[in-house]
């Protein structure tokens, strides 16, 4: 009766605000979401004891078909290394793959997926390699979709490798008018480029929107807006693609110097190139990189989205060697 009293109050409340404040104030919770309340209090202790006894670094690597599927995407990357290394093309591990090898030599015991860079010109030279120009393939051994970034996967399985574009400025921003220049440069060349949301490419295991410009619209939207008809030069500042979906990322500057010359590192037993700067990068964009994450999960789900016959893909990957992979590419 008390919280039907206290909400029939709050009806003649016009502030929207002001109206959830009175509720929050006043409506006493539920029995059920008392005992919600004190569970999630347990289990938040719980969470921070685990936290607080153990090294992250010491914490052994996932199991059952999580590590079946990063076992299998660093096998798939290893493939992307032979790759690059034949062609003469320069790659880097990023974002939580690159924390992963830092700090666990492989993936993150929760991470279900692996994300590099490369500079643009490199980029191109892959797709072409990997599609002969062709921007979608979808048959073959290895598998890709050049959408806002490259997503290059082995047949129809979850093992799978991101690849982001970077690029580098025509000049070195060397000072916080410089750098906020670029930055709103990449934001107004972002906003310019389309993303079709309602008609989406249903190639597994992601859902990639679609674009009404071409992968060369969008990068001349890029170049006309930043560039401005300027080549980057040597010393010139690293940025990633605008035309890459969501635009934090793309406000991350970086030196030359930040990421080459590369260096190697173990990654789930593969020789692979990090930045020269590794440790530095990491935390300007996690802090200190051996302090425990309040969001231990996979962010890509893509377990959820596996199937009995994909899992037997990644088997499949895991029983072949690279060039039997690679002969029928």
């Amino acid at each position: 009766m008390h919280n039907f009293f206290i909400k029939f109050i709050a009806l003649f409340i016009l502030s929207p605000k002001t109206r959830r404040e009175f509720k929050e104030r006043h409506i006493k919770p539920t029995a059920t979401k008392r005992m919600l309340a004190a569970i999630n209090a347990k289990l938040d202790w719980v969470n921070n004891f685990l936290k607080i006894t153990n090294d992250i670094t010491k914490i052994p690597p996932a199991r059952g078909d999580l590590r079946t599927l990063q076992l299998g995407s660093a096998k798939l990357l290893s493939i992307i290394h032979d790759i690059c290394t034949q062609h003469g093309l320069q790659y880097w591990l990023m974002y939580g793959t690159l924390l992963g090898a830092v700090r666990h030599g492989g993936f993150i015991p929760w991470d279900d997926d692996i994300d590099i860079g490369m500079m643009r010109p490199d980029y191109d030279k892959l797709i072409q390699i990997l599609g002969n120009g062709l921007y979608t393939k979808t048959t073959g051994n290895i598998t890709f979709n050049v959408a806002d970034i490259t997503k290059v996967f082995y047949k129809n399985s979850p093992a799978r490798v991101d690849i982001f574009p970077f690029e580098q400025y025509y000049t070195d921003t060397k000072t916080d008018a410089k750098k906020q220049e670029l930055r709103d440069k990449i934001t107004i060349a972002h906003d310019a480029i389309k993303w079709d949301w309602e008609h989406l490419v249903g190639f597994w295991p992601d859902i990639i929107p679609t674009s009404p410009q071409t992968y060369e619209q969008r990068v001349k939207i890029q170049n006309d807006v930043i560039m401005q008809g300027r080549r980057g030069i040597k010393g010139g500042t690293l940025f990633r693609g605008a035309d890459v979906y969501g635009l934090s990322g793309s406000m991350r500057l970086y030196s030359p110097d930040d990421i080459f010359p590369l260096r190697t590192i173990k990654f789930e037993g593969y020789e692979l190139y990090i930045p020269q700067k590794s440790e530095q990068m990491l935390a300007q964009t996690y802090g200190d990189i051996y302090m425990w994450p309040n969001d231990i999960f996979p962010h890509h789900a893509l377990l959820a989205k596996t199937n009995f016959a994909q899992m037997a893909l990644l088997n499949e990957l895991l029983n072949q060697t690279n060039k039997q992979i690679l002969k029928k590419a």
